[in-house]
């Protein structure tokens, strides 16, 4: 009987990770076609290139080398057909982000059990964050699955001998994940510490955990040795988020909402783990450390670091979660267990309709490329209608776009619809900063303090009005030039 019940769970293991990959395709699927936010039109705008230039294309730490690469790749397949629209443009990263859930999910099925694996799987899959990034134009999808490829392949080499082709695999994966973003390289020393407490089981053990700390770093140093200048001079733009403690209540916070139906389950096994078996604990302190490590990282940066930079930690996290959930299922009764299997289904039912207003609650207005529910895929994202705003408006004159109200998709927009490009004004690292504006210039800008703030660098007199009051974008003109009788309201 129970060998029967054995085999019945064994079939239904091997659907879980396809189900996964469904899940996200579904999430993500309707995203697909939402118009471009500011780096999308820069990874946009590097596929004109040659395909040999693109990794010398570095002046702004922008440039997901290996994504754009395998995008310049997958466009000139699709141009042929005359199909290389931004949707089919944005499957690509839908396939990396499948793919990473897809190995996830397995991985956690094999280690982790099949009710842990199970919940793990599916929340990680409908997560706002990742049909995010899994629709994104942008190499995040596949730096969580280089990255979690990476973690995989070395767990398997350390079963096997320390000369094993497992090795160069585990170098592969962390120079492609390096290649994608160069702060991947803290995801895979994140991987690497999940397997600090085997270094004390004997020299052969310490030798390739050391090798498991030291060969993502040599892949960095090899990957970006022809452009290191660049590397570094971009490094020095200080780019970031709007203060530490918002970085990581955005990182943290949306760790735990996406983990919420399950999340009381995992820290009581973690307890379970830490008081029945002391054998464990080196391995729980190495858990925390791996969780605690982007604080740690900001030691080393000079300014707040976007959230997103360490979405790729998602999948070693996961690992540790399921890890901890096993613990609480295995001493739980049915009840806690059935709990844990109900929450997760109902919360993929829920997911998609909550995450907006969570990431309102807790993080505030979508302004911000949060790692919940970020602008760019939020509906008062809508460049479009601002662009139409500006044609109805400007005339002959110029319009000069703030760098906070998201020049490149803007711009885009307009010349697409045969807008001159010379009469699109903005700050840029290639062409510096704007120097003046003729009074009668349209302004665009986020908010009314960010007009404020630009009448007095520019010295503009007289009286603005909004001519569109959009949530995100609000386009301003001189009252004496305005066509139209009062501003315009759209949101």
């Amino acid at each position: 009987m129970k060998q029967i019940e054995r085999d019945k769970l064994l079939k239904w293991k091997r659907w879980i990770p396809a189900a996964s990959a469904v899940i996200l395709l579904l999430s993500a699927v309707p995203f697909l076609g939402r118009l471009p936010w500011f780096d999308e039109v820069l990874t946009i705008g590097w596929l004109r290139f040659d395909l040999l230039r693109i990794p010398f294309l570095y002046n702004i730490p922008n440039n997901h080398i290996v994504y754009t690469m395998l995008l310049w790749i997958w466009s000139e397949v699709f141009s042929y057909f005359g199909s290389d629209t931004v949707p089919v443009l944005r499957s690509l990263s839908l396939i990396g982000g499948c793919g990473a859930v897809f190995l996830i999910s397995r991985y956690l099925l094999a280690r982790c059990g099949f009710l842990s694996g199970i919940c793990c799987s599916f929340l990680l899959a409908v997560s706002g964050t990742l049909t995010l990034f899994s629709s994104a134009l942008r190499g995040y999808a596949f730096a969580l699955l280089f990255c979690f490829a990476a973690f995989a392949t070395a767990d398997r080499w350390s079963k096997r001998r320390l000369m094993d082709w497992h090795g160069l695999l585990y170098f592969l994966f962390c120079y492609l994940a390096v290649g994608v973003m160069p702060t991947d390289l803290f995801a895979l020393e994140a991987g690497a510490l999940f397997f600090l407490p085997r270094m004390f089981r004997s020299r052969k053990e310490f030798v390739r955990v050391v090798l498991l700390a030291m060969i993502p770093l040599c892949a960095l140093l090899l990957f970006y040795a022809p452009i290191f200048g660049k590397l570094l001079k971009a490094s020095r733009l200080r780019e970031g988020w709007s203060s530490w403690s918002g970085t990581y209540w955005n990182l943290y916070g949306t760790w735990i909402f996406l983990f919420l139906p399950v999340i009381g389950f995992a820290v009581w096994g973690a307890v379970v783990l830490w008081r029945r078996h002391r054998e464990l604990r080196l391995r729980l302190l190495s858990f925390l450390l791996i969780f605690l490590l982007p604080l740690l990282l900001s030691v080393l940066a000079q300014v707040p670091p976007f959230p997103r930079v360490f979405f790729p930690f998602f999948g070693v996290w996961t690992v540790i979660f399921a890890i901890c959930l096993m613990s609480a299922v295995r001493v739980g009764k049915v009840v806690l267990r059935s709990g844990a299997v109900l929450l997760t289904f109902l919360w993929i039912l829920l997911a998609a309709w909550i995450t907006p207003h969570v990431s309102q609650l807790l993080f505030g207005a979508h302004r911000l490329d949060d790692l919940l529910h970020s602008y760019p895929v939020s509906i008062a994202f809508r460049p479009d209608l601002t662009a139409e705003a500006i044609r109805k408006n400007i005339g002959e004159n110029a319009v000069f776009i703030d760098f906070d109200a998201d020049p490149p998709s803007l711009s885009m927009l307009l010349v697409s619809g045969g807008f001159p490009e010379e009469r699109i004004l903005y700050d840029r690292p290639d062409f510096g900063r704007v120097i003046r504006l003729n009074p009668s210039d349209l302004i665009v800008c986020e908010d009314a303090d960010a007009f404020e703030a630009l009448r007095k660098r520019f010295s503009l007199e007289g009286e603005y009005v909004p001519v569109f009051d959009g949530a995100m974008q609000k386009v301003y003109q001189r009252r004496s030039d305005v066509k139209i009788p009062g501003p315009i309201s759209s949101f």
